[in-house]
């Protein structure tokens, strides 16, 4: 993805720790009305959801395995969103991230959009060795794990939906750190039956969380060409 020639703008970042889902979203909802506005910069969360599966406006009901009875005993929760996409799981050990920007301050461009947050996931995942590619016509970032003796089968490490209204971003991407089968084994990944869950586990890293949202955050910046403003801990403020 070729780095666009603007000046690099503030954008500031605000870490949640863990967080419920539909608590986040209220969080989003907030910042998203303040930076269509003007009214503050544009914003990057990190957190980390409580086991959640949620859905988009798109979602085949289909794609859902478990009934709500068996996900509730599981202690994970259902909520329908708007994003689009279809079904995915969120829980520990992933790095969630919500790019709140205007892309009219870019490029108004949704396919850019999405092809940027691939090339932001590529580029962290190249800093662990770990090679991430885009397979055409799905969205988010693949790897190829040695042991896979399904090779038809693909692996995702990282799924992305998002939503935009105005040109301002909302929702966003889910970068797999451990081992998630068990919250996925409830549904088709994104819809797609095909397609088992990766994780930086897989390849022998057991990275530390703050030192990968370090490098996840120096490869947006680059890629969207953003300056860290500063960095507000489980606020919304």
């Amino acid at each position: 993805m070729q780095l666009l020639s603007l000046e690099p703008l503030p954008i500031q970042i605000i870490a949640l720790g863990t967080i419920g889902y539909e608590e986040a979203l209220e969080i989003q909802h907030e910042i998203h009305a303040d930076v269509q506005k003007g009214m503050r910069p544009q914003t990057l969360i990190l957190c980390e959801h409580q086991p959640v599966i949620t859905h988009g406006k798109s979602a085949a009901t289909e794609s859902l395995l478990s009934e709500h009875e068996t996900l509730t005993e599981a202690g994970i929760s259902l909520v329908k969103t708007g994003r689009g996409g279809d079904f995915t799981y969120h829980g520990p050990g992933q790095l969630i991230a919500y790019p709140i920007i205007d892309l009219r301050t870019r490029k108004r461009d949704v396919a850019w959009y999405m092809r940027g947050l691939e090339e932001v996931v590529l580029r962290t995942l190249s800093l662990y060795e770990v090679k991430g590619h885009r397979i055409e016509g799905r969205t988010g970032v693949f790897v190829d794990l040695s042991k896979n003796i399904h090779p038809e089968r693909k692996q995702k490490i990282c799924s992305i939906g998002v939503r935009i209204s105005r040109w301002c971003t909302l929702h966003g991407l889910a970068l797999y750190i451990s081992d998630q089968s068990r919250g996925f084994s409830h549904l088709h990944p994104c819809g797609y039956p095909d397609i088992d869950v990766a994780s930086l586990e897989d390849f022998g890293i057991n990275c530390d969380r703050k030192e990968l949202e370090k490098n996840f955050l120096e490869s947006f910046c680059d890629v969207f060409r953003f300056v860290q403003n500063e960095r507000a801990q489980g606020t919304r403020s």
